[in-house]
Order: structure tokens, then sequence, then C-alpha cells
């Protein structure tokens, strides 16, 4: 069950790969409901897949993913969203 997981998992993350667009962001050059979307999904996805003995979806097959969550966490929202889930969510 958890490999038919991880691998619906990559799938969503290889089509969202496909689908970002801005330079810092998501969609745009601000932050949207598309990035306060992909954000908590993101940070779970990354803090959890070590449980799983999983590699992470950040690698070499998704350079505008990798490059994504190196800029939005520049954000001062984003960043705070990301330090509450990591205090609140124990990571």
């Amino acid at each position: 069950a958890c490999d038919k997981a991880l691998v619906g998992l990559n799938d969503g993350y290889d089509r969202l790969e496909y689908f970002l667009a801005g330079p810092r962001y998501a969609v745009a050059n601000m932050l949207t409901q598309a990035d306060c979307t992909i954000v908590p999904a993101l940070w779970l996805t990354l803090d959890f897949l070590p449980f799983f003995d999983a590699p992470s979806v950040l690698d070499e097959r998704r350079p505008k993913l990798v490059r994504y969550w190196d800029q939005v966490r520049q954000d001062p929202v984003v960043a705070r969203i990301v330090a509450e889930m990591a205090e609140h969510l124990g990571a």
C-alpha cells in the first residue's frame, strides 16, 4: 500500500513540475492560492518521506520544483508558515 501511495505522490510532483511557471512563485510574481496549497503539502511530504525510506521529491528530475522550494521559502509569509508548521507538528 505504501509503495502504491509513493508512486502516486511522485506522479503528482511530476505533474506539478510540468505546471510550475513562476520565477519565484507557482504561477505569478506574487504569492497566490496556488502557493498556499503547494507549500504545506510539499513541506509535509519532505518531512514525512524519510519515515518511509523514500527518496526526496526534490532532485534532478524536478529542477523547477527544487528552484520553487528554494525561492518560495524566502517569502516572509511562507517562511512564517513553514516555521509554524515545524513548531506545531514537531519537525
